[in-house]
């Protein structure tokens, strides 16, 4: 009940489960969220849920490695982890293509202005 209360409340679709340590562990995904209730129900455990072990990208890591791993995962999102392995922030391929587009834009509008900040 709580993930589909987590799914109705935020525009996010996939999320993270995260062990005692802080360790993100596994991902439940949308798809098989609902997979799951047809099978079992809104009294499933999300331990019925998992089935995907999740990309982990360093906190410091640069943005294309980032990408790159993320892409090559055909998953829609990585954790983003500290040096311990720990749950530090969600990286989704969503994400990384707004960051683009404002990167863009504000280029654009420097490119037009003549302004570089």
């Amino acid at each position: 009940e709580e993930v589909v209360k987590c799914l109705l409340d935020t525009s996010q679709v996939d999320f993270p489960v995260v062990n005692a340590k802080g360790q993100c562990v596994a991902i439940v995904t949308q798809a098989q969220l609902f997979r799951t209730l047809r099978e079992r129900g809104n009294h499933a455990l999300v331990r019925d849920m998992i089935d995907v072990i999740p990309v982990q990208i360093e906190a410091d890591a640069p943005l294309l490695e980032a990408w790159e791993k993320l892409r090559n995962s055909r998953l829609t999102a990585a954790a983003v982890v500290d040096k311990e392995g720990r749950l530090t922030g969600w990286l989704t391929m969503a994400n990384i293509t707004e960051y683009i587009f404002v990167q863009t834009a504000l280029h654009e509008f420097a490119t037009h202005h003549g302004s570089t900040s």
